[in-house]
């Protein structure tokens, strides 16, 4: 039996989110004495795949195809064999439907939202999901050799895996076959310079920041510390920010190291979308804010006088 760590390609690279996946994986598969096996998806170069040769990793299975019908999921899931006891993604959007469809084609457990390493007792291994959007955790028993799925949320592990093991890469040859229900029409990419979901830091506005016209200084800000820029959902329903950057409970949940929020007062339905974050820094002129009561750190001023001068530090920091 096997741990599959599945990673799906954005783009033509190895999301940055593969290599917490990688680390979960291995560690789950010395505690259960099992191989760890990656099946990537999506249409990237072989010197990517060989990169994965990572920890106890020995072989990758790759399919060109990133987004799945059932009958080629179905395909891919056969080629590979039932020798599968766990299916680990991280957690996102994208993997909550594949996971699902895993989970039924499997027949078997599904478990989103893991926030845990797992811990073995005897033929079955325990993890703890977040639940009510963050505010209390389950903790999950699933059977060893069930053909479950996992999702695991951002930073429940650090990836320390040893590098440059030589793996064996196995190409999947897929028929690409239609769906007899669904046909994909295309795809928009959306234009944003990494993804929500996998992002380290995330720097994001609120109306507080005044209007669509000053959003460059949180771009600049962004830039300089290599983070993905989001809004609020009330900037995202007047159109001064794309909806696919909305983050929060009904837009994007996310979970980085680092999240800065820029003028945000602080719903509940965006807190709960940014809960799992490592550290939350916010700034904003309204001392009272409900932001500040989950904040680690924060600022009580104004976002135009501030963020800019924060910025123009951090770059002469790195130019020193």
């Amino acid at each position: 039996m096997s741990v599959l760590a599945i990673i799906k390609v954005d783009g033509h690279e190895i999301p940055y989110s593969s290599d917490e996946v990688l680390a979960y994986s291995v560690d789950l598969g010395e505690k259960i004495g099992e191989d760890v096996k990656v099946l990537v998806l999506g249409n990237v170069a072989r010197e990517s795949l060989e990169v994965l040769g990572k920890g106890s990793v020995g072989t990758v299975y790759h399919c060109p195809f990133a987004n799945l019908n059932l009958e080629i999921l179905k395909s891919i899931l056969e080629k590979i064999g039932d020798d599968v006891s766990f299916y680990i993604l991280s957690q996102n959007l994208d993997n909550n439907i594949l996971g699902g469809q895993i989970s039924a084609l499997k027949d078997s457990a599904f478990v989103s939202n893991v926030v845990t390493l797992a811990e073995r007792e005897g033929n079955s291994i325990q993890v703890s999901k977040a639940v009510y959007t963050g505010k209390a955790f389950a903790d999950i028993k699933v059977e060893i050799n069930g053909a479950s799925v996992l999702l695991v949320k951002k930073n429940v592990v650090k990836p320390n895996l040893s590098q440059g093991q030589e793996v064996q890469i196995v190409e999947l040859n897929i028929e690409e076959v239609e769906d007899l229900n669904t046909e994909l029409l295309g795809i928009e990419q959306a234009k944003t310079q990494m993804s929500l979901s996998d992002a380290d830091a995330i720097v994001s506005g609120g109306r507080g920041m005044g209007g669509p016209e000053n959003w460059n200084v949180l771009e600049d800000f962004a830039a300089e510390i290599g983070a993905a820029t989001g809004c609020s959902k009330p900037v995202s329903d007047m159109n001064w920010r794309p909806h696919h950057e909305h983050v929060g409970q009904t837009g994007v949940k996310v979970s980085p190291n680092l999240y800065i929020a820029v003028g945000i007062s602080g719903a509940i339905q965006h807190i709960a979308g940014v809960n799992g974050s490592h550290k939350i820094f916010v700034i904003n002129t309204d001392s009272e804010a409900p932001f500040f009561k989950v904040a680690d750190y924060g600022i009580v001023g104004d976002a135009m006088v501030f963020v800019p001068k924060l910025t123009e530090a951090i770059r002469k920091i790195k130019e020193k």
